[in-house]
Formats: C-alpha cells, structure tokens, sequence
C-alpha cells in the first residue's frame, strides 16, 4: 500500500473517531435536553453521524485497514462545547412556526361506493 493510501486511510480513521465521538456526545446532550423538538433533533444528527462512522470503517475494510479500536465511553462536554450548543440553539423568537394543516385539507373524507354500484 503507498503513501497515499496510508494518509487516506489515516485521515478516514481519523474521520471515523470524530463521528463516533460526535454521535454519542449528541446522545448524551439529547439525553438532557427537556425540550422534545431540540432532542430528536440532536437523536437524528447522532443517527447520522453514527451512519457516516459506518461508511468510513466500510471504507477502511475495503482498504484492508480496520477494526479501529473504540473511543472511551465516558466523555464529558466541557463548558465551552455546552455555551456554542445552547448559543446555536433556537431561541423563541427564532423558532419556525409550528406546522399546520392547510385549510384545504379535508378534516376527514368519508370513502363512497362508485356510482351505479349495488351496495
């Protein structure tokens, strides 16, 4: 294997660390946020990160590297990651408004026999 498929491997191992980390720091963020709509949105970024980790460590096999050794469970978040998650986070007057169901929709449809049918 040459040089470029060390470094190729090297930065997608890399890459592979940071999405598990990422997954199971917004597991555990989701797992504090009494907000529903904040928490499965951060359980949706960390099923997608968990997904991108799966891709690179295929890619990593397919490569003939892997399995990669697991990163520590206990992570904490220290207090400048918890002051850029609760700055980005929607504010009230930020938040889209709730979804709604257009006037047009029927409220209920009731479903008829085709006409001429004995019924």
């Amino acid at each position: 294997m040459g040089a470029r498929h060390t470094r190729l491997a090297a930065a997608l191992a890399a890459a592979w660390e940071a999405e598990v980390v990422s997954a199971r720091r917004m597991t555990a963020l989701a797992e504090r946020i009494a907000d529903a709509r904040v928490r499965a949105r951060l359980m949706v970024l960390a099923a997608f990160c968990r997904a991108h980790a799966s891709r690179l460590l295929a890619r990593l096999a397919a490569l003939g590297r892997g399995p990669l050794p697991v990163p520590p469970e206990d992570i904490e978040l220290d207090s400048d990651t918890l002051l850029e998650l609760r700055r980005e986070g929607p504010s009230p007057a930020r938040r889209p408004p709730a979804m709604r169901r257009p006037r047009s929709w029927p409220v209920s449809r009731r479903i008829s026999p085709p006409r001429g049918s004995a019924s």
